[in-house]
């Protein structure tokens, strides 16, 4: 079973994702909408209580949240740093910046479209 985590604050955008990630293989999407319940929801898995997805969708700019703190946690925990991860975001070069010190290696710009979501497809774990 894949699990995919995203980390998207507008419900709208949550959806077209989870129905993106189902249609390129995911089996489990696990949506937040802000950081507080990511977080919670990460903790939890990396104390044992619920499973570990197999790959992140983050988008960084939340309104008054940040997703770089989901990418903080991530980097910080070894568990957390072996799953890949997408970040979802209206791109510019600062954020880019951002993500190499993080070690996200791939982007989709939001204002490519959905199509370019299906990159998702890159994160499926190997059978």
């Amino acid at each position: 079973m894949a699990r995919l985590f995203i980390l998207e604050d507008c419900a709208q955008d949550a959806r077209v994702a989870e129905a993106v990630a189902r249609s390129v293989g995911f089996d489990e999407v696990l949506g937040h909408l802000s950081v507080n319940a990511a977080v919670t929801r990460l903790l939890a898995s990396l104390s044992g209580a619920s499973a570990l997805p197999d790959a992140f969708l983050i988008d960084l700019d939340l309104g008054a949240e940040s997703g770089y703190e989901v990418l903080r946690l991530r980097h910080g925990n070894p568990k957390l740093a072996r799953i890949p991860a997408i970040v979802w975001s209206r791109l510019d070069h600062h954020h880019q910046e951002l993500c190499e010190v993080f070690n996200i290696r791939q982007f989709v710009d939001k204002g490519r479209g959905t199509e370019a979501l299906k990159s998702l497809s890159k994160l499926l774990p190997n059978p």
